[in-house]
């Protein structure tokens, strides 16, 4: 490990608020969110107001920490091909310097140590302009809560202190401009902090649903495979990043991608094509918190094939007699359904099935493909005796009236929810065998429970 040791008469952490604070950056807070499964979607960590090109998954320790990973080789501004900066950029870089090494276990950084992040330790200098410009500004990102001070040498300002006091992977993202106002290249230093008691971080495993994903139609992500070494501690938080070429956005109730959440996992939408980078962070009941793991998937478009079924009647209908606690007299009650005019699916998502069983029956070598918009359907719940409830005429799920054709919103809103709207049918024939979606009284109510195999 390679440590410098500086005497605190050459290098000083002046005590105070913020780093060169006309340049700094300011941190942006994100409120914590306690949903009722006790599931924390929320971070401490700020958000990073710039671009992100790249994903890097190196992560540099204190044996390495001079190293740095280049994120934007440069920000330029073009018109007609051609660069606006009449000079060279500056060049941005950091070394980091443990103030008080006692603190390092096993090689690593604690919540108890204190870092230097110096641009110059008087042998070197890691932030500078190749035409001798003044660097006018030095801006970081990421870290700001945790700046104690600067750090001075021989009375002028070299750097900044920090004392981490969250065990997990922490980023520095530093970038200058000098006084022609060009802008350096951006860097990112990530580092782990542990804690100084011993107590081992979690460990986050994050699975994705198979693809292809498409616009506006949920993904799954599953964390349910993490866990803690220390057999006494539990996980009990979770941070989720979604990362485009725009930056990240910490995932929250509000956040555009969010649909779901529970303690094995998030469900999330995204509204465009494109690729999307999801980084997921689990934390134990210490508040120390697992590295960041993840990937990226592609968003596309859907090309929809929609193919119309046979144009027959179709329908279904069950009833119960019961009798009410108390009553010597019995009630019937019938649940229907019907599917008539258009019935149309979407033939680009068929699913194949070995088998398939209602309450009626049980078919083979059928199909089941998502609705379509357009699908002509009527539903009721009707009542035989006058002491019973009034009768129906609406679908269960959204309460409207029917009969009447699904839209494309309503189609959104069940797949959004989880739920199955599908219609099964024959292949050959292309005769409708069940209507397999909870606009149907008989599956919203269970009275036909369903089962099926698929090949």
């Amino acid at each position: 490990m390679k440590i410098k040791k500086i005497l605190s008469t050459v290098i000083s952490a002046a005590m105070c608020l913020s780093l060169l604070s006309a340049n700094v950056s300011a941190d942006e807070f994100v409120q914590q969110v306690t949903f009722e499964n006790s599931v924390l979607l929320s971070s401490k960590t700020p958000n990073v107001d710039m671009s992100v090109n790249n994903m890097f998954s190196d992560v540099y320790q204190l044996e390495n920490a001079e190293n740095t990973t280049v994120l934007l080789n440069g920000i330029t501004v073009e018109d007609d091909g051609i660069s606006l900066y009449s000079n060279s950029a500056p060049v941005a870089g950091l070394t980091l310097i443990v103030a008080n090494p006692e603190s390092i276990v096993d090689g690593k950084a604690t919540i108890d140590t204190i870092l230097y992040w110096v641009w110059n330790d008087g042998e070197n200098l890691y932030t500078y302009d190749p035409d001798g410009d003044e660097i006018s500004s030095y801006n970081i990102s990421g870290i700001n809560e945790y700046v104690t001070g600067n750090v001075t040498l021989g009375g002028e300002v070299v750097g900044f202190a920090t004392h981490i006091t969250e065990a997990g992977p922490h980023e520095c993202i530093y970038y200058v401009t000098d006084s022609e106002g060009n802008t350096s290249n951006v860097v990112r230093y990530t580092i782990e902090i542990e804690s100084a008691d011993g107590n081992k971080r979690p460990v986050c495993s994050l699975k994705v649903q198979k693809g292809p994903y498409y616009v506006n139609e949920n993904v799954i992500f599953n964390w349910s495979d993490s866990y803690d070494e220390d057999a006494a501690d539990s996980l009990s938080a979770v941070r989720v990043r979604v990362y485009t070429n725009s930056g990240y956005e910490l995932v929250t109730a509000n956040s555009k991608y969010y649909v779901a959440a529970d303690n094995n996992g998030i469900t999330l939408n995204f509204s465009d094509i494109g690729t999307y980078t999801v980084m997921v962070s689990v934390s134990d009941n210490h508040n120390a918190w697992s590295n960041w793991v993840g990937g990226s998937i592609n968003v596309e478009e859907r090309t929809s094939q929609i193919l119309k079924l046979a144009n027959e009647d179709w329908s279904d209908s069950k009833y119960v007699r019961w009798k009410p606690t108390g009553s010597n007299s019995y009630m019937y009650h019938t649940l229907y359904s019907r599917l008539g005019g258009e019935i149309c699916v979407d033939a680009s998502r068929v699913i194949e099935l070995a088998s398939y069983t209602n309450h009626k029956a049980t078919y083979y070598n059928v199909v089941m493909a998502p609705i379509a918009e357009g699908t002509y359907f009527s539903c009721s719940e009707t009542w035989s005796s006058a002491t019973g409830n009034p009768n129906v005429y609406t679908d269960p799920y959204f309460g409207l009236k029917t009969p009447r054709s699904i839209t494309q919103s309503e189609i959104n809103a069940l797949e959004n929810a989880g739920e199955d709207f599908y219609i099964v049918y024959n292949p050959n024939t292309l005769e409708v065998i069940d209507f397999n979606c909870p606009l149907n009284p008989l599956i919203y109510y269970q009275w036909s429970e369903v089962t099926y195999v698929k090949k």
